[in-house]
Order: structure tokens, then C-alpha cells, then sequence
């Protein structure tokens, strides 16, 4: 059965899964909810916008991707539970915050800053191909999987030999989005080229 997967924009990393039965589109419980700040006086972080909307009461599979801007937010909640978030919402921290449905050209994020990295692996392993993506070690991004900080396609992902595919989603919590754009041919000593492109 087709498998449609909605986040409230493109490239979205949580998302709401609908089950198509024969259909070729659907309506998502999906809603933009727009929080703005003062930024002269007040600076919000992700963690701030995801302690408060916990605080609330909200499990974690309530509400999408929270999108930072400049003095402002995006967080996309299920239909059912944006009135609620919209209603009680009224301070994150210090700062007195404003909530109202995103429409039009506010509904979309800023666009992230794509870095193409190339490189050969010995295995398309998923410890090898984010330490290439993220500039680190194999260890250290050995590490980061085991402590469950990496989802691949946008599921947790605990195993560090965990097998890559070409188009497949890497995700390190707190730094970004990278995507296995292309695996190319073997090299002499027997590597597999790869382009990966990474998301800031």
C-alpha cells in the first residue's frame, strides 16, 4: 500500500505517515503555527521551543520540525492540538511570545546551506559515510550512533555497521541534514566513490 510522508515542507525530518488506499493525495492533520519574539530584547533556541511545548504536556510525536528564524519560529503541530498550542502558549523563558497559523510565504523556512563533500569508503557503513559527512573521526561518529543522537531515514539508527543506501538521510542531532546524493564506481584499492551533501 502507498506511503505518503508529510512533514509541512519539502525536505521536512519528521514527518506524519498516511496510508493511501488507492488515493493519490491526502488530507494531512498538519498545521504551521508561527511563533514570534522580540528579538531585540529576547533570543530563543530550538531546545527553548522544544522545553516549552513539552512542558506543555505535548509527546514528542505531536509536533514536527521546529524551524528557527531571525525573532521568530516554525513549528508544524497536528491539526487537532494547534488551537491548544496557539491558545496557551504565551511565554517560552522569559520572553513573552505571540502565536498565530503560518500562511503563504511564512510557511516556508529559509533555505539551508547545502556543502558537497567527496570522498572514497571502504563500505557504504554508517559510522564511515557521518564521519565523512560531519568531519569527524569514524570513531567519534561511532560514538554519537551508539549514544542514539543519528537517525537514518529519519528512524534512530543504534547500529554503527548499519548499511547505507544511495538517496538514504542522515540526521545528527544538533548539526544538520546530510543526503547519500551518489554512489559512484571503485576506485584502484578497491574504495567506492561517494558525494554526499550535507545541509546546514
Amino acid at each position: 500500500m502507498p506511503v505518503r510522508l508529510y512533514g509541512g515542507y519539502d525536505g521536512a525530518e519528521r514527518c506524519v505517515a498516511a496510508l493511501l488506499g488507492g488515493e493519490d493525495d491526502a488530507d494531512m492533520p498538519v498545521e504551521a503555527l508561527q511563533i514570534t519574539w522580540n528579538g531585540r530584547f529576547d533570543t530563543l533556541a530550538h531546545r527553548d521551543i522544544l522545553g516549552a511545548l513539552m512542558h506543555m504536556g505535548l509527546g514528542r510525536d505531536s509536533f514536527g520540525d521546529i524551524v528557527e528564524q531571525e525573532g521568530q519560529a516554525l513549528v508544524w503541530v497536528h491539526r487537532d492540538l494547534a488551537g491548544y498550542v496557539q491558545e496557551n502558549l504565551c511565554q517560552i523563558g522569559r520572553a513573552a511570545v505571540h502565536i498565530r497559523r503560518a500562511q503563504g510565504a511564512a510557511l516556508q523556512p529559509p533555505a539551508r546551506n547545502v556543502t558537497t563533500v567527496t570522498a572514497t569508503v571502504a563500505s557504504l557503513r554508517l559510522d564511515a559515510l557521518l564521519g565523512i559527512a560531519y568531519g569527524i573521526s569514524r570513531e567519534k561518529a561511532a560514538q554519537a550512533i551508539r549514544a542514539g543522537l543519528v537517525k537514518l531515514n529519519h528512524v534512530q539508527q543504534l547500529h554503527c555497521d548499519a548499511q547505507v543506501q544511495q538517496g538514504a538521510v542522515l540526521s545528527f542531532r544538533g548539526k544538520g541534514r546530510a543526503v547519500l546524493e551518489k554512489v559512484g564506481g571503485v576506485s584502484r584499492k578497491g574504495r567506492l566513490f561517494v558525494e554526499i551533501q550535507r545541509y546546514i
